[in-house]
């Protein structure tokens, strides 16, 4: 006679396999996969059909002129904007309306300033989408604490509002907002583009040492090509939507694919061994 104990076990084994080797394949999967991907708005392409892979624990910076379709493409990735053609998969899932805010929820963000909400404290806004999903108050103060001290910023800085901090501070703080979550993978667009020289050179060498401690996957668009060299292990260029050369920057800059690329690179990137 059949044992029906044994049958819902290997009924349970099988589903434990199988979830195991789902759980495996999405580790394993590359953070950004994009196929085919085509975006535009009436006539006009923003951006011809395009493939990209950014591994798990890469960083990738993408640059280029004005309209070349680099926010387009990080738009993509964050769900924010719907392909016309092809498929975009984060982490090992596909972004659509099914999955869009549970992946964003493994997506840190970063832009200009921070984009911090004026009326909460540096602590406050850290915090929001811990409150949000019912973090105990002691698991948010330990948090807090853990990324102050990866950004460097001292513990009464939290308790001042956006409006009194300076643009590195904000701009840290807004890192820290990112990170609460422990994202796999990490967006910023134009993170550093509003703060002078003096505190953008300090801040690039400052978020190098944190991507590099942390082995988050990084996806950055910015329009400073000596920061695309500093911040990400390889650069993208993209010309009137189309990514035209990929590498490190090194390559890109000694053996340049096209005379756009020559005529970007040319007189403000460093290369170094």
């Amino acid at each position: 006679m059949r044992d029906p104990h044994l049958a819902h076990a290997r009924r349970d084994l099988g589903r434990s396999l199988t979830s195991d080797a789902a759980a495996a394949d999405v580790a394993d999967s590359p953070a950004i996969a994009l196929a085919g991907v085509r975006k535009a708005y009436g006539g006009n392409v923003v951006l011809h059909e395009t493939d990209l892979v950014l591994p798990a624990g890469g960083s990738l910076a993408i640059v280029g002129a004005s309209g070349s379709g680099k926010s387009t493409l990080l738009k993509l990735v964050m769900g924010l904007v719907t392909p016309d053609a092809g498929s975009v998969h984060v982490l090992g899932e596909p972004m659509g309306p099914s999955t869009r805010l549970a992946l964003r929820r493994r997506i840190g963000y970063v832009i200009q300033e921070g984009g911090l909400f004026p009326h909460l404290t540096a602590k406050r806004n850290v915090a929001l989408m811990a409150e949000h999903l019912g973090w105990e108050a002691s698991r948010i103060t330990q948090r807090v604490d853990e990324l102050r001290a990866l950004v460097s910023l001292a513990a009464d800085v939290m308790d001042r509002f956006p409006g009194e901090l300076s643009g590195g501070q904000r701009q840290r703080v807004g890192l820290m907002r990112a990170l609460l979550l422990d994202p796999p993978l990490l967006l910023l667009d134009e993170p550093l583009g509003a703060l002078d020289a003096i505190v953008r050179g300090r801040l690039q060498k400052d978020l190098r040492g944190i991507f590099e401690r942390l082995g988050k996957a990084v996806l950055l668009v910015t329009h400073d090509i000596a920061e695309a060299g500093v911040l990400a292990a390889e650069v993208a260029v993209m010309d009137a939507g189309r990514v035209v050369q990929r590498g490190p920057m090194r390559e890109l800059v000694l053996r340049p694919a096209t005379p756009f690329v020559r005529e970007l690179l040319g007189g403000d990137a460093e290369v170094t061994a």
